[in-house]
């Protein structure tokens, strides 16, 4: 395949996480990969998947 086959989709994680169920167990399992950068990443996903950005999730103290 060459690069300019590739096809990029427009996938966005927040669409996926539908309960709190969800969000719990993708935060669960992004803690998990002890990576600082992969949990801020998941964090705003999260935030998102309820409709607010992780600057406002984080400042108001949100908890998932």
């Amino acid at each position: 395949m060459k690069k300019s086959d590739a096809e990029v989709s427009d996938l966005d994680v927040a669409d996926l996480l539908k309960t709190e169920e969800d969000v719990k167990l993708f935060l669960e399992e992004a803690l998990a990969e002890n990576d600082p950068v992969l949990w801020q990443h998941a964090i705003g996903d999260a935030a998102r998947s309820i409709g607010i950005s992780l600057p406002v999730a984080l400042s108001v103290n949100v908890i998932f």
